[in-house]
């Protein structure tokens, strides 16, 4: 289960759907950062939590994103690591792929298939947990 670096000949080729969502993403989070700066009024994207009282694994990621555009790296972080860390290592692969045409390639065997998901469903259960813990704290 090692990365490797492929160097591709065209810049933008393979830009596929989890790209575009995450563009979708983007758009849709800057249009509630001006709405915001411009009324004052935030917005809860988060159904889950509008339906349960109970925050979702990746709420918080769009105020964590925020915090760390005016500058505040650690509040970032805090408000919810896995999708600032999702997001950094998203980045680092974008700006290889914009900037040097390079992408990276992973093989995986059968048993790594299992380790991995064990490990994401790990990851995703500590960071639910520290969300929780996170917006439970006044």
């Amino acid at each position: 289960m090692r990365p490797r670096l492929k160097r591709v000949e065209r810049r933008l080729s393979g830009i596929g759907t989890p790209w575009i969502a995450l563009l979708i993403w983007a758009v849709l989070v800057g249009s509630l950062v001006v709405i915001y700066r411009m009324t004052g009024r935030s917005f809860s994207l988060c159904t889950f939590r509008a339906v349960s009282g109970i925050p979702c694994p990746s709420c918080g990621s769009t105020r964590a994103v925020l915090r760390v555009l005016d500058g505040d790296l650690l509040g970032g972080f805090l408000m919810n690591p896995l999708v600032m860390l999702a997001l950094t290592v998203i980045g680092v692969v974008l700006a290889l792929r914009l900037l040097f045409r390079w992408r990276v390639e992973w093989n995986f065997g059968r048993a790594d298939y299992w380790i991995l998901g064990a490990l994401l469903l790990g990851a995703v259960a500590a960071n639910w947990i520290w969300v929780i813990r996170w917006h439970a704290t006044p």
